[in-house]
């Protein structure tokens, strides 16, 4: 259970002399840090700011603060390619649960119980492959005159049926060609949730779209380099949200792996 925020403005988890580097910690080869217990810090004002380029659509920082209302803790960390995650607190803690209901699901049943649970009851893509297994394993059943609609009633799982998500093809790549991640996707999170004032003084343009044998997929509009975290922390306290450091957390939130 999270304990209670600080208050706004505040750096929680963080001491005065962290550096933002998340390399020095030889006891976790992840390197992801075992030590929460810190002090708190303040932090100088920033310069101005210059004039603000990019989505016209972005939120400022006050519009994300009063989306966030009670918690405006934003969970912080480097869990992949060198560059800073931010996700709200209460965001990673509800990912998380959601994702270790599947990962931990054993049953159709438990699936659908899941946020994902539409993703193993899509007729158009799976029923051919249900079709198939319900054949192997009823080999005398004769399906010939159904239409599809009474084909997917018969041959979609029922809730007691055990589920794997490894050669599931709506999980699976090595099996699918439209087989999807339910991983959180970081990057697009955190650009998600970093506001108009902050993002491109100090993120890094990607190209927006990017490109994979089966599949598109968008890229965020910034990423945050990790050699700036101190810089992107420090602003997002000066303009009133708790920064909670917790790389663990995070990759919690992203795979429950």
């Amino acid at each position: 259970m999270a304990e209670a925020a600080p208050g706004p403005g505040a750096y929680e988890g963080i001491s005065p002399s962290s550096s933002g580097d998340s390399s020095d910690h030889s006891d976790d080869p992840s390197g992801h840090s075992d030590d929460h217990e810190h002090d708190v810090t303040e932090r100088p004002p920033a310069e101005d700011e210059p004039e603000m380029e990019g989505d016209p659509d972005r939120r400022t920082a006050e519009e994300m603060l009063s989306s966030l209302e009670e918690d405006p803790t934003l969970v912080t960390g480097i869990v992949q390619r060198g560059y800073l995650a931010v996700v709200p607190r209460r965001l990673v803690l509800r990912g998380a649960a959601e994702r270790e209901k599947l990962v931990n699901a054993r049953t159709y049943g438990e699936v659908r119980l899941t946020v994902w649970g539409e993703w193993v009851d899509d007729r158009d893509r799976l029923l051919d492959h249900y079709y198939d297994q319900y054949q192997a394993d009823h080999p005398d059943a004769d399906l010939d005159d159904l239409f599809a609609e009474e084909l997917w009633d018969v041959v979609s799982p029922p809730d007691d049926a055990p589920f794997s998500m490894d050669g599931h093809p709506a999980f699976d790549f090595s099996v699918s060609d439209y087989a999807d991640s339910y991983e959180a996707e970081i990057d697009l999170v955190t650009d998600a949730w970093i506001p108009r004032e902050i993002a491109s003084r100090y993120g890094e343009r990607s190209s927006g779209w990017a490109a994979m044998p089966s599949h598109e997929y968008e890229e965020p509009e910034f990423r945050y380099p990790e050699e700036r975290r101190e810089e992107i922390e420090s602003a997002l306290c000066e303009h009133g949200f708790t920064v909670v450091r917790d790389e663990r957390l995070l990759v919690k939130y992203m795979t429950e792996r």
